[in-house]
């Protein structure tokens, strides 16, 4: 589920390593819905970001993990989850969340791309600001 831990570890941001013995059974035996999974690695994007934004000797670092980031910002499990029937929002309002965090991202890219440290940091905070915003809103619990 985590594609990104490479990086994560590769910017000296290690997780916790888990004991993966036979023995023991998994946590969650259940399908993850699409748009869970797809936040999960969102997620772990804005972890890698985070430490390094204001650095200007990691932009391009930034940049690399931007572009990840943006590509599932736009991945097709947001609309699957509008659709789906326990979906039990405004679609409206929802998809302004969601273009919200896509404008974020969007700039954070760009900035990260230009060696701009004020554009990587309100780029980052603006898609920051989305995520919170909507999960306070929908409560989606995903």
């Amino acid at each position: 589920m985590l594609k990104h831990l490479p990086l994560i570890v590769g910017l000296g941001l290690g997780l916790v390593s888990c004991d993966q013995s036979p023995d023991i059974p998994p946590i969650a035996d259940f399908e993850v819905p699409p748009l869970r999974n797809t936040m999960f690695e969102i997620d772990a994007l804005n972890r890698a970001i985070e430490p390094i934004l204001r650095d200007e000797t990691q932009t391009q670092t930034v940049a690399s993990t931007a572009l990840s980031m943006q590509r599932w910002v736009n991945d097709g499990s947001w609309g699957l989850y509008m659709a789906a029937p326990e979906f039990f929002g405004d679609p409206e309002q929802f998809s302004e969340y969601l273009s919200w965090l896509q404008a974020g991202t969007n700039q954070l890219v760009e900035a990260a791309e230009a060696g701009d440290l004020t554009g990587i940091r309100n780029g980052f905070i603006r898609a920051q600001q989305s995520c919170t915003a909507c999960h306070k809103r929908f409560q989606p619990n995903i």
